[in-house]
This record gives structure tokens, C-alpha cells and sequence, in this order.
């Protein structure tokens, strides 16, 4: 689930860059969020999942989509004041501040070897930004002042990302449908965008059906990315889900190098080999964690056959 949300928010930052020119930021928040509640509203109405049965949950809903909102624009924000590459960087320390949250929250601790995934992903991560920049966004008259205040967004980022995660692991535990929390977010997010918008008196539609029709394909790479990303934390740890959705930036550069012609370079390649093989060692990690507790289930069910027999002897 982590890989296929990867994959579509890969895709969604490939159509970002190419109608990046072409629209505002704000202006793009807006198709990008309208879109994808559409998408999310028709999925919801196919299958109609279940109301919300608490105020907790609702609460806890509502809190998630707020938390994802946060998350998503202080990233754009982020990108425009100090670059993709440094926003991308500082963003994907959000695996450091999973590992924090979830022994806070979730009272789980990790794995020494987890630890060591992290210290991979995370150093792949800057390797490949550091020299690539993931996407130099020049819309003239859209960028924001530089400096620390991009770092803060980024920073903001990536911890309210973090927290999406736990949050959404606690979600999970409620059995709250990933259609729901997800709506939330998307509804909160479409709000955003439309007071960005006019704050910044962007309003504009795509100049070519071509844009238009990339812009509208982002909704629902959009809705997928989130729904994936919810779904993951239901059969993962944040903690794994966090490390693996760092593929994102791999396979943003490859997008880069096979759609825009960016060029190739050392560092990038390590970077990427450091990401794929902390992923594959935390997927193998996992399998061997669920085949030990099945395992232990066979045990547990020889130790109790015994026991059995002897209640059967008893009568």
C-alpha cells in the first residue's frame, strides 16, 4: 500500500511540474483539491462506508484532515520559498519524527535495524534533492520571501506529517474507513485552497485543454496517494509506512530523467540504492515478523491439544 502511494504521489508531483507554469500555486490548489473530492465522493457513494458511530471519531477526523491540510500546503509553501530540493530534504526528516511521536503516542519502540533504515532513507533522500533539486519551480511573481521561513514550512511539514500517520494508525484502530478520514482531508484542504486563492487574486484556468486535462488527472493521483498512504498504516507501522513512502523521491527522478531530460549524476544513483534497499529491508523485515507470529500461533495451538485431552479424559 506504502509503494502504491509512493507511486501516485510520484505521478502527481511529475503533472505539478508541468503545468507548473501555467497556473498559481494557490490556483492549482484549488483544481487539485475539487477534483479529487469528486473522485473521492463518487468512490464513496459506489461503496458507502460507515458513518463516524462516536464524537471521538468525528473529532479525531476532522483533526486528521486539519493535520493533513497543514501538511500539504506548508510543503508547497516550503518549495517556493527555498527551493524543491532543500523543501523535499527537510520534509523526509518526517521519518525522525515518526519514530518520536509513535513511541510517545503508540508507546512502540523501535528496532535497532529500523534505526538503521531511517539513517539510510534519510541520507538517499539528501543525495538525490542535494543534487537534482526535485523540480525547479519558476513561476514569475509566485515566490515567497527565502530563508528561515521556508525552513520552518518544511519543518511544519514534516512533522504534521508524522503525525498524520499516528493519527491515522489511530484511526485504523477505531476501523474508521479510509473514504471517510480521507474526505476530511480533502474537503479542509479544497477551503484552503479557495482562500489562498483569492487572497492572492489568482483565479485562472488552464491556457490549453492539454493543462487542463494534466490538472484534472491530478485529483485523482491525489485521492489515490492519500487513500494508499491511510490504507498502509492499517497493515504497517507508521514508522515502516514513513520509510518507505521516501521511494517517493526516487521515482520522482526517475520521472525527471525519462519525461523532462534532467541529467544523471553519481550521487543521485547512491542515493537511490541507499532508499530501495532500506524499503526491501524493512518489506523482508516485516515478512519475517509475520511469518514468526504464525508461528507462534501454530505453537500456542500444539501447546493447547494437549490440554484438550486431557479435559476430554476428564469426562
Amino acid at each position: 500500500m506504502a509503494v502504491l502511494s509512493a507511486i501516485f504521489y510520484s505521478a502527481d508531483d511529475q503533472i505539478s511540474y508541468a503545468v507548473a507554469n501555467d497556473l498559481h500555486p494557490t490556483m492549482f490548489f484549488v483544481y487539485n483539491s475539487n477534483v479529487s473530492i469528486i473522485v473521492c465522493v463518487i468512490v464513496t457513494f459506489a461503496i458507502r462506508p460507515k458513518k463516524p458511530t462516536s464524537l471521538k471519531e468525528l473529532l479525531l477526523i476532522i483533526f486528521y484532515g486539519t493535520l493533513c491540510t497543514i501538511d500539504h500546503i506548508t510543503l508547497e509553501l516550503s518549495i517556493f520559498a527555498i527551493g524543491p530540493g532543500n523543501a523535499v530534504a527537510l520534509f523526509f526528516t518526517s521519518t525522525v519524527f515518526t519514530v518520536i511521536l509513535s513511541i510517545v503516542f503508540l508507546k512502540t519502540k523501535p528496532k535497532a535495524i529500523e534505526i538503521v533504515f531511517i539513517i539510510c532513507s534519510t541520507t538517499g533522500v539528501v543525495l538525490v534533492t542535494r543534487y537534482v533539486t526535485l523540480f525547479e519551480i519558476t513561476t514569475e511573481g509566485n515566490i515567497i520571501s527565502l530563508g528561515i521561513i521556508g525552513v520552518a514550512f518544511a519543518l511544519v511539514a514534516a512533522i504534521t506529517f508524522a503525525a498524520n500517520l499516528i493519527l491515522a494508525r489511530k484511526l485504523s484502530q477505531l476501523a474508521t474507513p479510509a473514504l471517510i478520514a480521507v474526505f476530511s482531508y480533502l474537503f479542509q484542504y479544497a477551503i484552503a485552497g479557495l482562500i489562498l486563492c483569492t487572497f492572492y487574486h489568482a483565479w485562472k484556468l488552464p491556457e490549453t485543454l492539454i493543462s487542463a486535462t494534466l490538472v484534472v488527472s491530478t485529483g485523482a493521483t491525489l485521492f489515490f496517494g492519500m487513500l494508499f498512504e491511510y490504507l498502509a498504516v492499517r497493515y504497517a507501522n507508521p514508522t515502516t509506512v514513513s520509510i518507505i513512502l521516501t521511494l517517493q523521491v526516487v521515482l520522482t527522478f526517475v520521472g525527471q530523467f525519462t519525461l523532462f531530460s534532467f541529467p544523471l549524476n553519481w550521487t543521485v544513483l547512491v542515493g537511490s540504492v541507499l532508499i530501495i534497499l532500506s524499503c526491501i529491508g524493512l518489506l523482508l523485515l516485516k515478512k519475517e515478523g509475520d511469518g514468526a507470529e504464525i508461528n507462534d500461533e501454530e505453537t500456542n495451538d500444539e501447546e493447547a491439544e494437549p490440554i484438550l485431552d486431557n479435559f476430554e479424559t476428564l469426562d
